[in-house]
């Protein structure tokens, strides 16, 4: 029993009855007392001192009318405090008047008590504002672990992005080399066609990679309408050709042949079909989708890929095989999938979600008696303005290269490049105070530099060169693995003449140099 007592004492509310009146405080004590611990004041400021005490009062029982400090001026010092200002406040009056029971309730009193006091009314009251109290502070209570979890959450989720940006940003400058180091050795005369065959597989593999490591984060960013495209002219002849030999086992294990054709003619050897895209998103939709169709063809049968120009660029995947009547109008939706155990239902779905990003579309046609067409739509490409206090026609050969990266591949493929193109003159340094020690030693005709290098960084090189060196007019190229809206504001805001997205090609390298110079 003796337990039980002193827990129900510890549940025991406290309130604060504040009153000049003696006789006041005894007909509320009278009343209270039973059920709740009192607490008094005779005036405000003791009040104010137990209130912000360690051990303050569930609720206040205030007069108004009081010397010195009436309940006003004391409600309105608790509720500037942080420690009493969420403290509820009853005022106890024996004012009628409407207007002074709205004065008191726009100071932030829960509620009022007139005199002569009815008990039936003091106790109702009293705990009612202490259960709304109770209740407010559960909400409160459940409010801030709740805004804690999110926060836990919202840390966790960037902290995830982080990690995974950095990785995307590790593993994109050697796929960039995979990717890019089979141009240069394909534009061999003395190659064999196994030789070539072997290296057009190795550039696949490397799109392949690249697909993997995109994938971790893209298509949620083309989910939420975030992702920000580097738009480029990528030929498509090309990459398709990467694609049918990267899928050349898979397509003879199912007994399937590709062709491949531009207005219903074979290509030649040397045809370009140039969109504006992101080569990598590119690659990324046309492999699923020709992957697809390799999978759902008749054996024996060809799966067409073909180049139509209209108003927009389009290339059609033709296969002799059917959409399933169960899924022809979910096609493009999300974890859609039909006859395969395996099958995870999102290449159509991002491939959707990629041809939208493009500024483009995607449909499809489907019989019985001719198979099914995807067609793709996508914009063609657009002629670089050229600024006329630019010159014109500058030949390349000509032109004197600093190229700063902290990756030596990276240096190579654009040296590479440029050596192909016939430049002579070129210097790579490793980082940007390198970079700033050469271009103060000689001058250049343009500047590739990577964002992120150690010691000086790409951004601040450019700043260094736009406001500090004697070459401010500088074509200055902007090589980044992660092309943010803030490196961009910010890379704009300092004199950028453009960008390239690792991992680049050398013909993405060629054609910005292009762009860039005016060559």
């Amino acid at each position: 029993m003796l337990k039980y007592l002193c827990m129900n004492e510890t549940d025991r509310k406290t309130l604060l009855i504040v009153d000049d009146a003696s006789e006041n405080i005894e007909v509320l004590d009278g009343l209270l007392s039973e059920k709740y611990r009192i607490r008094i004041a005779l005036d405000g400021p003791k009040a104010l001192s137990i209130a912000r005490s360690d051990n303050p009062p569930d609720l206040i029982l205030l007069d108004i009318m009081m010397p010195e400090m009436d309940g006003y001026e004391v409600i309105r010092h608790l509720k500037d405090n942080e420690i009493s200002q969420d403290i509820p406040v009853i005022f106890i009056t024996t004012l009628s008047d409407v207007v002074d029971e709205t004065r008191g309730l726009l100071h932030g009193a829960v509620d009022y008590i007139t005199k002569p006091f009815n008990p039936a009314i003091v106790k109702a009251r009293v705990a009612t504002h202490l259960a709304l109290a109770e209740s407010r502070m559960t909400l409160v209570r459940q409010s801030a672990e709740l805004a804690r979890k999110n926060e836990e959450l919202i840390q966790a989720a960037v902290l995830k992005e982080d990690i995974e940006r950095i990785n995307r940003h590790d593993l994109k400058t050697p796929i960039g080399s995979v990717i890019a180091l089979p141009d240069f050795l394909l534009k061999d005369d003395n190659l064999s066609d196994e030789q070539r065959e072997t290296l057009e597989t190795i550039r696949g593999a490397g799109y392949q990679m690249l697909n993997m490591v995109n994938s971790t984060l893209d298509m949620y960013k083309m989910e939420q309408g975030t992702y920000k495209p580097h738009i480029t002219s990528v030929d498509v002849v090309r990459l398709c050709r990467t694609i049918t030999t990267e899928l050349q086992e898979l397509a003879a294990a199912y007994s399937v042949f590709f062709v491949i054709s531009m207005e219903g003619k074979p290509v030649p050897a040397d045809a370009k079909f140039s969109v504006a895209a992101e080569e990598t998103l590119l690659y990324s939709m046309l492999a699923n989708l020709v992957k697809n169709a390799v999978e759902a063809s008749p054996p024996g049968k060809q799966v067409l890929i073909e180049f139509r120009a209209d108003e927009q660029a389009i290339i059609l995947i033709h296969s002799k095989s059917t959409i399933p009547k169960e899924i022809r109008e979910t096609f493009f939706d999300k974890y859609v999938t039909y006859g395969k155990e395996e099958g995870s239902g999102l290449g159509t779905y991002s491939a959707k979600l990629i041809a939208t990003t493009l500024n483009g579309s995607i449909r499809y046609e489907t019989s019985e008696t001719h198979g099914t067409v995807l067609i793709v739509s996508l914009p063609w490409p657009k002629a670089a303005p050229k600024p006329i206090s630019q010159p014109k026609n500058v030949d390349i050969k000509k032109l004197s290269f600093l190229i700063a990266d902290d990756m030596p591949n990276i240096r190579m493929i654009a040296k590479r490049t440029l050596q192909q193109a016939g430049v002579t003159m070129i210097i790579g340094v490793s980082d940007g105070f390198r970079a700033i020690e050469e271009l103060k030693k000689q001058k250049f005709d343009c500047v590739i530099s990577d964002w992120n290098m150690p010691n000086i960084n790409g951004l601040n090189l450019l700043k260094w060169v736009r406001n500090e060196s004697n070459q401010r007019d500088i074509p200055f190229l902007m090589l980044t693995a992660e092309r943010t809206e803030d490196q961009v504001l910010a890379a704009a805001q300092s004199g950028v003449s453009g960008y390239i997205v690792k991992p680049f090609t050398p013909q993405m390298l060629s054609e910005k140099l292009k762009a860039v110079l005016h060559c």
